[in-house]
């Protein structure tokens, strides 16, 4: 039972620390390569980077400049970058669980972060969707300009999901210490 469990760790392990390297390089070759089209499509082969249709359609296209790209990259790492460190607490929780420590205040702490890292997400994608809108129509016309806010029903169910998260990381710390007080008791 336990090479079954430590084979899978290291599996998800493996697959974690792989999308930990990816999401920025994807996200780097998506902006270096983001064109909008006439019809609202960015036409790329990645989904728009939490940019709705009905947005795309304000952008100029010729004021797609490198910098507007760049800048667009370092608002798109704010969301990423919680997302990395929400897989780097999964690598840590894997490799814990590889060496077969369970029940420990380490992986108490991994699930409490998780918790806090998908209310950090939800409060970066707003920030981001703010952020990203004024950038790719800052070289609009005076009146042209756009800032976005969105919140969506994803965001809320990962608020939820956060709180439910937090609950069981607490109940698991209270079963470490009880699990840690009958290992004391004779």
């Amino acid at each position: 039972m336990y090479d079954k469990i430590e084979n899978l760790s290291r599996f998800y392990r493996i697959f974690f620390q792989i999308c930990f390297y990816l999401i920025p390089i994807a996200i780097l070759y998506y902006w270096l390569t983001f064109y909008p089209t006439n019809s609202g499509n960015s036409g790329n082969w990645m989904l728009d980077v939490g940019i709705g249709a009905d947005f795309l359609s304000y952008i100029k296209t010729d004021s797609i400049t490198l910098v507007t790209k760049l800048l667009a990259f370092i608002s798109s790492m704010l969301p990423a970058g919680v997302v990395m460190y929400g897989l780097r607490q999964l690598i840590v929780l894997f490799r814990s669980y590889e060496k077969g420590d369970i029940f420990t205040l380490k992986n108490t702490r991994c699930y409490q972060a998780l918790g806090y890292t998908l209310f950090a997400w939800v409060i970066a994608g707003v920030i981001y969707s703010g952020l990203i809108s004024v950038i790719l129509s800052y070289h609009n016309p005076t009146g042209e300009r756009v800032l976005s806010l969105t919140l969506s029903g994803i965001d809320i169910v990962a608020l939820i999901t956060g709180f439910v998260i937090i609950l069981i990381s607490r109940v698991m710390r209270i079963a470490q210490v009880v699990s840690e007080e009958q290992e004391l008791t004779i």
